[in-house]
């Protein structure tokens, strides 16, 4: 799935590419028109979402399984909020003391909608795997700081962040499962499960999952527009 390609098209349309596959326009699916399906995420939590229809449905199909059905895609159009993080996580919600709730979530991500990393930690990554080819490309993060003064992983310590006219919170670290260890030009997972073998050694949770933790997942406090080289304002009290 790391190579199939997503693009807003107009206002109401996205293409989707992946290799050796058609490129297809797909019109964003209407709640009066299209069929509303409950999408099930980590923890078995209920998402209502929009069915994007058969032709959609066929397009992923053939490209995940190979066949023609088995597989569908659903839209979340932002009518309805999540209101089951607390329950679900309430056996972290003690050690996520920065305010994980129902209002730090996005509609389709885990715990929230924005991940951000430092570009100093993923090159200190990489200087303890002897400068190997591991980028930023690999944390799947929504944004990447970089900068001649910033050290390795102080976005830990980060709690208030300014980009453009977006403002956040960090609420949690970001624990890291062998999706990082997928090449996100090739999709192929590599053979000597990095970079999570060498964050075992050091990069460790001290909550209750006691995962490699890399970046950190941020709570939208004020929209806005982010560009590409954009100050960064970070506060940490």
């Amino acid at each position: 799935m790391v190579l199939v390609e997503v693009r807003a098209e107009h206002m109401n349309h996205v293409l989707l590419n992946a290799p050796n596959m058609n490129t297809l326009l797909l019109q964003i699916p209407d709640r009066t028109r299209n069929k509303e399906v409950v999408v099930k995420h980590y923890r078995n939590e209920e998402i209502y979402s929009i069915d994007c229809g058969n032709e959609v449905a066929s397009w992923i199909s053939q490209y995940i399984l190979g066949e023609d059905s088995g597989l569908r895609i659903a839209f979340h159009d932002g009518s309805y909020e999540r209101d089951q993080i607390n329950n679900l996580y309430k056996d972290k919600i003690d050690y996520y003391k920065r305010g994980l709730g129902n209002e730090s979530s996005g509609l389709n991500s885990d715990l929230t909608s924005m991940h951000i990393i430092n570009q100093a930690s993923v090159a200190d990554i990489n200087r303890r795997m002897n400068n190997s080819d591991i980028n930023a490309d690999y944390f799947r993060s929504n944004l990447v700081v970089d900068g001649a003064k910033l050290k390795p992983y102080e976005e830990d310590d980060w709690l208030w962040i300014k980009v453009g006219d977006v403002i956040m919170k960090n609420v949690v670290e970001c624990m890291r499962c062998s999706i990082t260890t997928t090449n996100p030009e090739t999709g192929v997972r590599r053979d000597d499960k990095e970079p999570l073998t060498t964050m075992k050694n050091f990069r460790i949770s001290k909550g209750p999952e006691k995962a490699p933790v890399m970046g950190i997942l941020l709570e939208v406090f004020q929209t806005g527009n982010i560009s590409v080289g954009d100050v960064v304002y970070v506060g940490k009290d």
